[in-house]
């Protein structure tokens, strides 16, 4: 059976394209894109997101993506006759065990904090003890020996307060962004936030994924036409169709 991703590989090569140059043209990763070319089913996001990454592949590379994608449909039966189904189940098998670790790892984190967090402040402040050039003294023997009467003091009127220049001109700090995506289809999603690395997010028909930050996110949608977006309160218009990938940057930035 021939390969499909060696098939892919061997015209972008021919056409003399790099894999950095798909990368930049198509916004999927390298990795993706390995996979990809490596016939590597049991590691990629479900069928609908492959689809609409090959489709991406074949454009970049000047491909019709219709017969890109029935050259992929033909291959990808093959594969499954001669026992590819089975690497498929046990990388999703893989897949659920990494996800049950790591979530066990992140609980275990949570609770160490909060019993960190819990046990600092259930601690009592001591009381400082009064030094003086008699010896010590302790505060009901102050207070015994000697009896004080606080002086009144008047209140003084404070001025209205002004807003000098310097504090106009200082720039306003950013404030918190909310993003809500909700899941139509199942939907598998890449998100960075601000200039940290990138995660990714798999939501299913139903759920909704909502996350704050200071930062500006740059979104990898995998099933554009599978999900709806609201960012600061505001619902966004469609993103594209079943299957398209699709890039956003929110909030918009503008170009240097």
């Amino acid at each position: 059976m021939e390969s499909f991703g060696a098939y892919l590989r061997q015209v972008r090569e021919t056409r003399k394209v790099s894999l950095e140059e798909v990368c930049r043209a198509t916004k999927i990763r390298r990795s993706i894109l390995e996979a990809i070319e490596g016939d590597r089913l049991e590691i990629l996001p479900s069928e609908v997101f492959v689809k609409g990454f090959i489709e991406a592949y074949a454009k970049s590379i000047g491909l019709d993506p219709e017969d890109v994608l029935s050259r992929y449909k033909a291959w990808r039966r093959g594969y499954m006759a001669e026992g590819g189904e089975e690497a498929l189940i046990e990388g999703e098998r893989r897949m659920l065990k990494r996800c049950v670790i790591a979530g066990i790892i992140l609980l275990v984190i949570i609770l160490v904090l909060y019993l960190l967090l819990y046990e600092k402040s259930s601690k009592e402040i001591p009381i400082a003890e009064t030094h003086t050039d008699q010896g010590d003294i302790s505060p009901t023997d102050t207070f015994q020996s000697q009896s004080f009467t606080p002086p009144v003091v008047e209140p003084v009127p404070m001025p209205p307060h002004s807003v000098s220049v310097e504090e106009q001109e200082k720039p306003i700090k950013e404030r918190e962004h909310i993003l809500v995506i909700e899941a139509i289809e199942r939907t598998w999603i890449e998100i960075t936030e601000g200039s940290s690395l990138p995660f990714d997010v798999t939501l299913y028909p139903g759920e909704t994924y909502t996350r704050t930050s200071y930062s500006h996110f740059m979104i990898l949608v995998g099933n554009a036409g599978g999900v709806k977006v609201t960012f600061d309160g505001k619902e966004l218009d469609p993103l594209g169709e079943v299957g398209q990938v699709v890039k956003l940057t929110l909030p918009q930035m503008k170009e240097e």
